[in-house]
């Protein structure tokens, strides 16, 4: 046996697993280049706590992000984007907000200055921008400018409670192995111990899940609010999934195959089997395609374009550095690709913080721009799917204003902090540390007051060397492996931006430094290497006076604070108003296997039919919702 030729099989046969385990993965990145997977795709789903609101109340929401063929939580994105539109498809608020296992909540403040019409939250990842807008999850709700008592802002809309497929219901039965798992009256029960409840009486409710696995988990939503006259979303979650499912799936293009092949003739048999066929061709074309954007597997993705401001073109190999004002040197870099693109992952370091980017292209002359990409610059027109504004929705709309108008009055909160716990798994968080440990650390406080830096570059540096070339300073550090100093200049920052430009700090003195740590020693940052690094902090954060020639300033969006709903208790003190329309709303309340809870509630002084529901996703898949009415009545009738 041929020892040699056994070892080269064993070692081709290693590689051939590990390149097929790598393209597995979700994509590939090669070049700025993305070859996107279908096994990848997403979807979300957007709770609301209610749907008619009021300009200066909070909209407390949930978003579930699940994984498109199983409809189990997805464990994939990190990220995912909220944006509140008018209906003119201008933004109001764009967030973005932390993932917990494929979840997250929290609460939109909606402004006091809107005025009276319709709105829309749309959710959706960054992988799942590859696709068409029209498959980003949507909310419709309405909202009330609270001075606003006749609705004169917006037009009466004729009702449209329906959704038209466009196909007989009989073809959502499923001729082939991939379905919904859709719900099932039997998995979740919901029941109050009574249906009707005086003011501030406790409101017993108790959720049974049943008909699953011992381990499979519910994370559901519980809401309770009062009942508009009409309803602007007539579709719960499983309604929402099975729509989605039905319109964007491959199920509904295996029974247009289907039907076709059928009445070509073919049998029931064969019809299905060429039916099945065409959609895995269809799959495996989807699967190799190039996509722009690509998943955020560990945190937000920076993206954008470098470009020549002269003759507006994009700058293909440019090298783009990313850096941020902190007490130690960071930095990372990108090299553009063929079409001028560039990314940065943006883990929790930069979150909240202003970013600096610093382009160094092969044309020294030339003037850089960065065109940044905006995940939220996207068109889609809100639902036609509105209320019909009728005299009695009229009235509860001047009540939920009335309501208002009183909780600001008495200072009403009904939101508070929360904290979502994260697993270290979850926890991405990496110090873009150039250097740990410099060669040399002076404070020129400790010496005679200097006037500039050149002074001090002579008298406080020995291993620097500053003069001046073609009318600007150019500095050097003494390497002394080799006797000689360096070629290039070292890489130069400023209260840990990277500024690349002595002139830049020429003017600091003793009185603004705080520190300078040298070292005169190759460093290296990936594939780039530098010829030393000169770093200068300041007492007053001088960064922010001095400008920075070519660099390009943004702030990084910190991610939506994780807000919880403040269930108060007026109920003792009966001198103190609680006219909540909003009883409860709960956007973390599990169950594990087949089991039951029981929640409180409290009722308020405001009289009217309310209704509770609950509703969520199992980690299986399965999406279950049930709801159930109760009135709230005065003890005088």
């Amino acid at each position: 046996m041929n020892i040699k030729l056994v070892i080269k099989s064993i070692l081709y046969l290693l590689i051939c697993l590990l390149l097929n385990a790598t393209e597995a993965l979700c994509s590939n990145v090669i070049n700025n280049t993305v070859r996107y997977s279908k096994g990848f795709a997403e979807k979300t789903y957007i709770l609301t706590d209610r749907e008619i609101y009021i300009a200066g109340d909070y909209l407390f929401f949930k978003l579930y992000v699940v994984d498109e063929a199983t409809l189990q939580p997805s464990l994939k994105s990190k990220i995912a984007y909220l944006s509140f539109r008018n209906n003119k498809n201008k933004s109001i608020s764009d967030v973005h907000v932390n993932l917990q296992n494929g979840m997250a909540y929290g609460c939109l403040y909606l402004p006091d200055t809107l005025k009276t019409d319709y709105y829309q939250i749309l959710s959706f990842t960054n992988a799942m921008r590859n696709g068409n807008v029209s498959n980003f999850a949507k909310r419709e709700i309405f909202c009330a400018n609270q001075f606003d008592k006749e609705g004169s802002s917006i037009s009466i809309p004729t009702v449209n409670s329906t959704i038209n497929l466009g196909k007989d219901t009989s073809e959502l039965k499923k001729p082939i192995s991939f379905s919904l798992k859709s719900r099932s009256e039997s998995i979740l029960k919901i029941k109050t111990d009574k249906t009707s409840y005086l003011n501030r009486e406790k409101i017993n409710l108790s959720v049974l899940l049943n008909g699953v696995n011992v381990n499979e988990i519910a994370d559901l939503t519980v809401t309770a609010y009062e009942l508009a006259p009409e309803i602007l979303n007539h579709k719960d979650i499983c309604d929402q999934f099975e729509l989605h499912n039905y319109e964007n799936s491959n199920l509904a293009d295996f029974n247009v195959s289907y039907n076709k092949l059928k009445e070509a003739g073919l049998s029931d048999d064969k019809a299905k089997e060429m039916a099945n066929e065409l959609i895995q061709k269809k799959q495996s074309q989807t699967n190799n395609t190039i996509c722009r954007y690509i998943p955020e597997l560990q945190g937000e993705i920076l993206q954008g374009i470098v470009m020549s401001v002269d003759e507006n073109k994009v700058v293909p190999a440019a090298c783009v550095f990313l850096s941020t004002s902190d007490s130690s040197i960071n930095l990372k870099y990108s090299i553009a690709d063929g079409n001028g693109m560039f990314r940065f992952l943006l883990d929790d370091f930069y979150s909240g913080k202003e970013l600096n980017l610093k382009v160094r292209g092969n044309d020294v002359n030339m003037k850089y721009k960065i065109v940044f990409e905006n995940k939220f610059d996207f068109k889609q027109n809100i639902s036609d799917n509105k209320f019909n504004y009728s005299s009695l929705l009229r009235d509860f709309i001047v009540k939920s204003q009335n309501i208002t108008k009183i909780n600001k009055v008495y200072h009403s909160v009904l939101i508070e902090n929360d904290t979502l716990p994260i697993s270290a798994s979850n926890s991405y968080h990496s110090y873009p540390r150039v250097i740990s440990v410099p060669s040399t650390i002076v404070r020129p406080s400790d010496f005679l007051a200097l006037p500039d830096f050149i002074e001090i570059a002579r008298e406080l540096l020995p291993t620097l060397r500053l003069r001046k070339k073609d009318g600007i300073y150019v500095c050097n550090f003494f390497n002394s492996t080799l006797n000689a100093y360096f070629e290039n200049s070292p890489a130069i920052f400023l209260d840990g931006i990277f500024i690349d430009d002595i002139n830049q700090i020429i003017g600091l003195n003793s009185q603004q430094i705080k520190s300078i740590e040298c070292t005169n020693k190759p460093r290296v940052l990936g594939n780039l290497s530098f010829d030393g690094i000169l770093a200068v902090y300041t007492k007053k954060h001088e960064s922010e006076h001095i400008k920075i020639s070519n660099n390009t300033k943004i702030l990084s969006e910190a991610s939506l604070p994780v807000s919880k709903f403040h269930n108060p208790n007026n109920a003792g003190n009966p001198t103190l108003p609680d006219f909540r329309q909003l009883l409860y709303w709960n956007p973390s309340f599990r169950l594990i296997g087949n089991s039951s809870k029981t929640l409180e509630l409290t009722a308020s002084d405001n009289n009217g039919l309310f209704v509770i529901k609950v509703e969520g996703i199992t980690t299986e898949g399965h999406v279950i919702s049930a709801y159930t009415n109760i009135k709230i009545e005065s003890l005088e009738k």
